[in-house]
């Protein structure tokens, strides 16, 4: 399996090629903020070089939806769905929610209960969320709304900051290839209030 990842959601463009088999890791980003269409072909010849492969190689690609910048998603997004038609590369979506309800999930004792995750938005007290359920299937779209009305009682929350890195992303594709978890469609999530 080598998976690369596209990640173009915030002002950085981040691209990865991570090997599981042989636990290699392959990371670029982009030296100028908000450069994304500029920066994004040179950094993924860069991981692939460094890995040493081309992209006929390549079996996955995960790109982030969102929550995030309207350009930057749709410069990553197009580029893998460029990708996906041009091979046969399997192309899967994953939003910064799922990877933080993955983290509160590898993060928690309990596993029983059901899961919100929490990221902020820049607009002063609204946040989104979407809500899984333990086994990381959603049971709710994504929301915006004000912080006070986030789904409240027996759930698992994340807090408003993501600590995952770029290989997070990789490593949450694998559990949920793995755990047959369902598609998340390529549709971003844009938002003029992501943070």
């Amino acid at each position: 399996m080598k998976i690369m990842i596209l990640n173009t959601c915030g002002a950085e463009c981040v691209v990865a090629l991570f090997s599981p088999g042989n636990n290699e890791f392959y990371e670029r980003k982009s030296v100028k903020a908000n450069h994304h269409a500029e920066s994004l072909f040179p950094l993924i010849d860069m991981v692939l070089s460094e890995g040493g492969i081309s992209y006929q190689n390549l079996t996955d690609i995960a790109v982030i939806i969102g929550p995030g910048s309207f350009t930057g998603l749709r410069v990553s997004l197009a580029t893998a769905q460029g990708f996906e038609l041009a091979s046969s590369v399997a192309v899967h979506g994953i939003s910064l929610l799922e990877l933080q309800a993955y983290s509160i999930l590898c993060a928690s004792e309990q596993t029983e209960e059901d899961i919100v995750a929490v990221i902020e938005s820049t607009k002063a007290d609204f946040v989104y969320y979407q809500m899984f359920n333990n086994s990381l299937i959603p049971l709710t779209g994504v929301h915006l709304v004000p912080l006070n009305e986030v789904p409240q009682g027996k759930i698992l929350k994340g807090s408003p900051a993501i600590a995952l890195d770029t290989k997070s992303i990789g490593l949450y594709l694998i559990y949920k290839l793995s755990n047959r978890l369902p598609k998340t469609t390529l549709a971003p999530i844009y938002s003029r209030f992501y943070h």
